[in-house]
């Protein structure tokens, strides 16, 4: 189960599963796998239940956002997903393009506060932070190995002007 790109969906290691984010040391429990079986699953709720299946995407500056970036968008491109990377960003902004873009749901690609070794992801769904069962709802579909497939599509938006 994987793409083109060599990605696979993976098994999260629970140490990443937060109470309100994913997070944890990219190359040891967190990789460009693990971006992408979040756009896998992350997506399949979104596509299951949201009929315009829209998400903003945005990252920080980490070195190693860009790549969890493409790697989560793939992921969610492969379940149907209707992507608008807003690219590097702070993270207000990726909440600001949930409203302006009327999308359905955002992920921020952000380490946030934590030493530059982490990185990690944020997401809003329906407006609503994503966070605590919903979080773990994601290992849950790998267990029961329900993912959607689709042919979604991304596209760049520029919101910084409008920001």
């Amino acid at each position: 189960m994987g793409s083109e790109n060599n990605l696979k969906i993976e098994n999260f290691n629970p140490e990443v599963l937060r109470e309100y984010d994913i997070r944890g040391i990219v190359g040891k429990n967190l990789t460009e796998n693990t971006a992408y079986t979040i756009g896998k699953t992350f997506g399949h709720i979104l596509c299951k239940n949201y009929p315009n299946k829209k998400i903003a995407i945005g990252y920080d500056g980490r070195l190693t956002s860009p790549s969890l970036h493409s790697a989560l968008s793939i992921g969610l491109i492969e379940t149907g997903a209707e992507v608008y990377s807003i690219g590097l960003c702070p993270t207000p902004m990726s909440y600001f393009a949930h409203y302006h873009l009327s999308t359905d749901a955002i992920i921020m690609v952000t380490g946030s506060h934590n030493p530059a070794e982490y990185n990690g992801f944020k997401m809003v769904l329906d407006k609503k932070p994503f966070y605590s069962n919903n979080i773990q709802l994601l290992q849950k579909l790998l267990v029961n190995k329900e993912i959607l497939k689709g042919n979604g599509k991304i596209e760049k938006k520029n919101i910084i002007e409008s920001y």
